[in-house]
């Protein structure tokens, strides 16, 4: 068959990019053939795919790979639900028009409050012949615009992400720590450097970045970065050697969602920071809210959590979540299993 990919991928980031490759390898593990109509020249090399054998109106079907695009952000809902329907929503239309089949797996979806996201959003659920949600406020969240949707509750497809690395074994003392700082999450960088600082004649302290160029816009923000780090950075060069990069920490300090997932899949320690709330959420399902922290006004609060989170035990992923993220797995087997 051959099977376009959406997802939001006009940009670099890593959790995206991560699950629309996770997605694209098994659908190629099995013969097909795939593209990604809207992601960028450096997302797809990201992905691995290398070479796009056919136009979106050859596609046999389109699926819109696992993300929380449906997920209203604060502020102008108007111009959110524009930009993303020129950018993602507008393949629902494009199937609907072209009579392409396409299935939603392992979204995330709210808070969808205003009335322009709900008709957008609305819009694509409609269409879809399958739709596959991320955890149960995703569900909630969709069937508050539709009871009558036919909805399948799984995980995030990274939760699984052991099996497919088959990575080695996890020692649970804490030497090597992984620091993922982010200028989005600029409030809770200054404390964590103290940390750093007060803490690097005792543990091996690395920065690690996501996407390209993240190490050299932190420097120039924050100039003693370079002197604290020295020589121990490490730079972003692809998905593969980023998941390798956390399987060598023992404990791993970040605001991102999928940085985090990819650490507590691998059973390490974690000291979340996020800056959106559905990086709570995941935490709560996995009961460990102990290691997210919300409130960044108190910089010794900071302090405080990443030391409590150096205390706590390394993460271990429930087996019904697994389960549900290996449901996603298991759909695109049963669907897509054999050459069509």
């Amino acid at each position: 068959m051959k099977i376009a990919i959406i997802g939001a991928l006009w940009t670099s980031n890593f959790g995206d990019v991560l699950l629309a490759k996770l997605l694209k390898d098994k659908l190629v593990m099995l013969g097909h053939s795939v593209i990604m109509p809207n992601a960028s020249n450096s997302v797809k090399n990201e992905a691995g795919l290398e070479e796009e054998k056919f136009k979106i109106s050859e596609s046999d079907c389109i699926l819109f790979c696992g993300g929380g695009y449906f997920s209203e952000p604060p502020g102008n809902s108007f111009k959110w639900a524009i930009s993303r329907y020129k950018s993602l929503f507008k393949y629902a239309t494009y199937c609907k028009i072209k009579k392409i089949p396409y299935s939603i797996i392992g979204v995330g979806a709210g808070p969808i409050n205003s009335f322009v996201a709900r008709k957008v959003i609305s819009h694509v659920c409609s269409g879809a012949e399958n739709i596959l949600l991320r955890d149960n406020e995703s569900i909630k969240a969709i069937k508050n615009l539709n009871q009558n949707y036919n909805l399948i509750e799984v995980s995030d497809l990274v939760l699984s992400i052991n099996d497919i690395y088959e990575l080695g074994p996890v020692y649970n003392s804490v030497d090597k720590i992984g620091v993922h700082l982010t200028l989005n999450g600029r409030e809770q960088i200054k404390p964590i450097l103290k940390y750093v600082k007060e803490n690097k004649n005792s543990y091996d302290f690395y920065l690690i970045e996501d996407n390209p160029g993240e190490y050299d816009r932190l420097c120039y923000e924050y100039t003693d970065i370079k002197e604290l780090f020295a020589d121990k950075y490490i730079t972003y060069k692809s998905i593969d050697e980023f998941v390798s990069q956390i399987h060598s920490f023992d404990m791993v300090i970040t605001s991102k969602l999928h940085v985090g997932i990819v650490a507590a899949a691998l059973n390490k320690k974690v000291c979340s920071l996020p800056y959106h709330a559905k990086v709570k959420r995941l935490y709560d399902e996995f009961d460990r809210s102990d290691v997210v922290l919300e409130d960044f006004h108190n910089p010794s609060r900071i302090y405080a959590h990443v030391s409590n989170c150096y205390e706590s035990e390394p993460i271990t992923i429930p087996s019904k979540m697994l389960e549900k993220s290996r449901k996603i797995n298991m759909f695109i087997e049963e669907k897509f299993g054999e050459k069509k």
